[in-house]
């Protein structure tokens, strides 16, 4: 969880959290802003969608208030691929995939797209150093508008509310195993029995050759 936390920021560029760290330059008070975001309710997931999820993040200066936040999820299958060919996500008898294994090293690993629907997110920065190519990185079209006036020196990367996102997301681990299950176990339970056949023919040839 903590390494998550530790990359998350951008999904998996760390020039993001780099960038993220100087959100206090712009913003002294920011850790006691994100506080007030967790003591007005803070972060709700709303919806889950095959390639992204919804979450309500609270205002944290007028209450009742909430952000539209979203989080989409870019590369999944590539990495299906990649864990279920190896060994770092089947259950101790090898006999089939440990969700929770999987869902663990996806939101690892995985690339996000992020969009927040408060004005901070917009105009203060955020959605255009996401857009920019490097990152690649907001959900959504992209904002080619720098924010020379309340941002000329481009601190952070995201806003309180995505920011609150990406800290609670590592705790959504079980949760994310469920959505996998339900919207892309079909695929997983193909990719499953490849891997079981890739994993039967070496003893098959050894049975061959000892005949």
């Amino acid at each position: 969880m903590i390494q998550f936390i530790n990359i998350i920021i951008e999904a998996t560029h760390g020039e993001i959290q780099q960038k993220q760290r100087t959100i206090t330059k712009l913003f002294p008070q920011f850790p006691d802003r994100l506080q007030k975001v967790a003591d007005n309710g803070g972060v709700k997931l709303e919806e889950m969608e095959p390639d992204k999820w919804h979450f309500y993040v609270a205002s944290g200066t007028e209450k009742g208030t909430e952000y539209h936040n979203y989080v989409k999820f870019v590369n999944l299958k590539p990495l299906f691929r990649k864990y279920i060919a190896s060994d770092a996500v089947w259950n101790k008898a090898g006999s089939a995939v440990d969700y929770q294994k999987l869902a663990r090293l996806l939101l690892d690993n995985m690339d996000l797209r992020l969009l927040c629907t408060c004005p901070a997110f917009q105009y203060w920065g955020s959605a255009y150093t996401l857009s920019r190519s490097k990152y690649d990185a907001k959900y959504g079209r992209r904002e080619r508008r720098p924010p020379n006036i309340r941002n000329p020196k481009e601190h952070g990367s995201m806003c309180k509310h995505m920011h609150q996102v990406m800290r609670v997301l590592p705790f959504y681990n079980s949760t994310f195993a469920k959505y996998l299950k339900e919207y892309h176990k079909t695929y997983i339970e193909q990719l499953t029995k490849k891997a079981l056949k890739l994993k039967e023919k070496p003893e098959e040839d050894k049975e061959k050759k000892e005949k």
